[in-house]
């Protein structure tokens, strides 16, 4: 049940993503190049292939690697890993690729109940401090699909809530996939 949760989330993620950049990007006006990498693990580069990735992800066990296809029917593999840094803190990273290369850094944190909406808040506003305000945001999710990356790029900054042991914050950093091959 849990292995069907990450994985629906993953899912859920990649194809919020594909959604959000069929509503149109434009250019951040925020955009700080210095920053551009900080999402990044070892300087993985959207669009690399599994093997380089895997190749620059070698100080890091493999936790899984999965192929998928998402709701939108691409065919998707994700490979997840344990205690990765972003921001000076450790998460599980998931890299998520398609036919046109690496797609998705979804980055998850675990929390209580309890502390969840202080968390959320806090990770909107670093965030928001690196990459301008939100396109939009509600209690639940945060989007910046204004190509805060570079062109045809978002970040998702959401609340993961669940049973007690799944509670916690995925922050995603996108890639456009929209010419990724298709499940037959």
């Amino acid at each position: 049940m849990k292995k069907k949760l990450k994985s629906f989330a993953n899912i859920f993620i990649c194809l919020l993503f594909c959604l959000l950049m069929l509503t149109g990007c434009e250019k951040n006006k925020n955009n700080d190049s210095s920053t551009t990498d900080d999402y990044s693990v070892n300087n993985i580069a959207f669009y690399s292939d599994v093997e380089t990735a895997k190749d620059l992800m070698n100080k890091y066990d493999i936790a899984s690697e999965s192929e998928e296809v998402s709701y939108s029917g691409q065919i998707q593999t994700l490979i997840e890993y344990k205690d990765v840094m972003l921001y000076d803190e450790k998460w599980d990273l998931t890299l998520c690729f398609t036919s046109l290369g690496l797609i998705g850094f979804n980055y998850r944190s675990h929390c209580s109940a309890e502390n969840i909406e202080q968390e959320y808040q806090k990770w909107i506003q670093k965030i928001s401090d690196i990459y301008g305000e939100p396109s939009t945001s509600d209690e639940y999710i945060a989007d910046w699909y204004n190509s805060p990356l570079g062109e045809k790029t978002s970040i998702l900054v959401m609340q993961l809530t669940g049973s007690e042991s799944e509670y916690g914050i995925q922050i995603s950093f996108f890639a456009d996939d929209t010419d990724s091959e298709m499940s037959k």
